[in-house]
Formats: structure tokens, sequence, C-alpha cells
């Protein structure tokens, strides 16, 4: 807990874009097949799907990623996030 804050009240940076875009990123590199539902995501990060929505169109628009249906992403084959891409 931070000073002035009250029990059980996240932390600026726990809340942080960043940190959230770290954590689902991690997400998505542990999914066997690429691919993450946002819904899921959101309730496993504890964020609002809003804050999932803000990462995933950015990601989009830089084409890291792309929308399989409205709520799931998947990694294009190009692109690895750690993962062995020998065939």
């Amino acid at each position: 807990m931070r000073e002035g804050g009250s029990p059980g009240e996240k932390s600026r940076y726990e809340t942080s874009l960043n940190l959230t875009t770290k954590r689902f990123l991690e997400l998505l590199s542990q999914s066997p097949d690429g691919v993450v539902d946002l819904n899921w995501a959101a309730d496993v990060l504890k964020v609002q799907k809003r804050r999932i929505y803000d990462i995933t169109n950015v990601l989009e628009g830089i084409h890291s990623f792309h929308y399989l249906q409205d709520t799931s992403l998947a990694i294009p084959l190009h692109f690895s996030l750690g993962r062995n891409t020998h065939l």
C-alpha cells in the first residue's frame, strides 16, 4: 500500500497501461495457439475491458496482431513474442 492510500487500493503503477500491456503480452505469449480471448484476459488481469481494447487497438494499428473475432486476438505467423518459430 502506498502512503495515504486506503487498504486494497491499487497504486498508480499497478493500474498503468504500461504494466497492463506487459501482463497482457505475457498472457498472449503463454497461449499455445497464439490466440487470446479478450474478455478472459480482462478477467484474469482484473482490468476493465476498455483497457484491453486500448492495448489491442494500438497493437493492431502497428500490424502486430489481428482480430479473429470481436473478442479474440491472434499473433500473426511472422511475429514471435519469444517463441521458437522454426519449422
